[in-house]
């Protein structure tokens, strides 16, 4: 039916997405920029490249994600009003334009792209031909080598040869550490959303349903019950492991386990989950195997608390699986809220296999996270998993945690418990 003249509504009106306030964002520059005045930056470049999934560091101080094929740059200087260049869909830019009150000015990147010639163009606008600029890459992450402060100077070697380019990786992660009440609301409704979601898979999973299409099942649940684009790991079968980026080709039979780790996200704010379920019942390998990453994860929820570290996090949650006669592979946990991956703190199985190569920029990235103190306002997702010595059979069973003064305290109120299908 067609609509008429008079009710017809402005589709750049309609909400697509909660707004951050004006004060969360003033909060945000303000910390930013003090920390941009003690390393003497006058503008940051805060750049995302092609089809990246991590706008995170562009997001916090933009409130912008989602920028489509061609990528994004926040400039953002340290006395002046911050502009967003995109590429790719023009209509995503006119959607940001409205969807968003933090940033006056959203412009069309220059084409051919040069993120390095956008950044230069609004420098000079700006009368910051001879400053100090910072170059932050979308996996802004200690431990990963990712700088574009060399390319960004090769570029502007010529055209504007009195700028400082300088690698300011770390810089807006730092501050993202501690959430505030309004980020940390965020996510319990990201929460929220990834409970719902799993209660509805679980009605509909069971014997002789495909495990593509239980997964399916998961995906819709999630945007219907009001995600962002989620993510899922899957895997299902009579000896899953870990849940992988592609799914399986089962027919869920009884005795049948299903693993996932998926994220609900809410203005790109994430809450992460691992809600294991069995076709039937049970087999008895996997009972222990869940009951030791149970066990793992309360032992971190009792340390996860200020006045300890994430090593005493790493150490408390690793003994109960080892005592089981079972191993780790994959992280305990990691940071959560704007994709946020720090800290992450990996299992010394899983440092083994890199312990022939080159890696002393990861292990002390490693190191230093596990000498990070645990403080209030941290969010942490915890995933424990335990698996065979064989590596044939695993379980990882988890979920989004806050740091409070007293301690932990779960954001899901669903308990940690097998979902029997």
């Amino acid at each position: 039916m067609i609509e008429s003249p008079g009710n017809t509504k402005d589709h750049r009106t309609l909400p697509r997405l909660p707004h951050i306030s004006l004060v969360e964002r003033d909060r945000r520059w303000q910390r930013v920029r003090r920390k941009m005045d003690e390393r003497g930056l006058d503008c940051l470049a805060v750049v995302v490249i092609g089809h990246s999934s991590d706008m995170s560091n562009m997001a916090y101080l933009s409130s912008i994600h989602f920028p489509g094929a061609g990528g994004a740059l926040l400039v953002f200087p340290r006395n002046h009003e911050p502009t967003v260049h995109m590429g790719g869909n023009l209509a995503n830019l006119e959607m940001w334009r409205h969807t968003q009150e933090w940033v006056k000015e959203i412009r069309p990147a220059p084409q051919p792209l040069s993120w390095p010639r956008a950044t230069m163009d609004r420098l000079r606008e700006l009368g910051l031909s001879k400053s100090r600029v910072g170059v932050v890459n979308q996996a802004d992450a200690p431990g990963v080598d990712c700088s574009l402060a060399e390319f960004f100077a090769h570029r502007a070697r010529d055209i504007m040869p009195d700028v400082a380019w300088e690698d300011a990786g770390g810089l807006i992660e730092e501050v993202r550490l501690i959430k505030s009440d309004e980020e940390i609301a965020l996510m319990q409704k990201a929460t929220e959303i990834g409970d719902q979601a799993i209660l509805k898979t679980a009605e509909f999973a069971k014997a002789g349903i495909p495990s593509r299409a239980v997964y399916a099942r998961l995906y819709a649940s999630l945007v219907e019950c009001g995600s962002e684009h989620p993510f899922i790991l899957w895997d299902a079968g009579p000896s899953p492991v870990h849940g992988v980026w592609v799914p399986d080709g089962h027919i869920l039979e009884p005795g049948h386990i299903i693993l996932n780790e998926y994220s609900a996200y809410y203005y790109l704010y994430q809450s992460q989950f691992q809600r294991p379920m069995a076709v039937g019942f049970v087999p008895d390998t996997y009972k222990r195997l869940f009951d030791a990453a149970r066990a793992s994860y309360e032992r971190g929820f009792e340390t996860l608390k200020p006045g300890n570290t994430f090593g005493n996090v790493v150490q408390a949650m690793a003994e109960p699986v080892l005592a089981a006669g079972f191993i780790t592979v994959t992280p305990h946990f990691h940071g959560m809220g704007l994709s946020l991956e720090r800290p992450i703190a990996f299992s010394q199985k899983r440092r083994s296999l890199y312990q022939d190569l080159d890696t002393a920029r990861w292990h002390q990235f490693q190191n230093d996270m596990e000498q990070l103190a645990v403080q209030p306002g941290m969010t942490i997702t915890f995933e424990p998993n335990a698996v065979t010595p064989d590596q044939k059979q695993g379980v990882h069973v988890g979920d989004t945690l806050v740091v409070r003064e007293k301690g932990a305290e779960r954001m899901s109120k669903l308990p940690l418990e097998w979902f029997i299908v």
